[in-house]
């Protein structure tokens, strides 16, 4: 039962790393899509009556080596950029499955040694 449950997960485990090829690109972070007021008198995003604030503007926002950063991106780009968070999301839910299918790997080799070391003592 052991072996066909090791043969199974490494199965599982070649899918999941073509899944993670198959991916393409992808960014880490979040993207956020911002309205401003300027400073100019007059303007249209002052008006009190209606006012109508400048924007969209795209903003990434993601961390590196421990801190947070944020860059703007043209609005022609927001869509890309919003398909490759999701591809990084996929990405990240693979890597936390194939790590846990590492462990149950190992463990389950630990228990197939053990159980053939247990055997090999019976037989002597």
């Amino acid at each position: 039962m052991s072996q066909a449950r090791v043969k199974a997960v490494e199965k599982r485990l070649v899918r999941i790393k073509s899944g993670i090829i198959e991916t393409g690109s992808f960014l880490p972070g979040s993207i956020t899509e911002q309205y401003n007021v300027c400073g100019t008198n007059g303007c249209k995003c002052k008006d009190p009556a209606n006012p109508k604030k400048h924007g969209p503007y795209f903003q990434l926002g993601y961390y590196k080596n421990g801190k947070h950063t944020t860059s703007f991106i043209p609005k022609e780009l927001a869509k890309h950029v919003k398909l490759e968070i999701a591809n990084y999301k996929r990405v990240r839910k693979l890597m936390d499955n194939w790590i846990e299918l590492q462990l149950e790997l190992a463990m389950l080799k630990i228990k197939i040694k053990k159980d053939e070391k247990a055997a090999m003592r019976k037989k002597a």
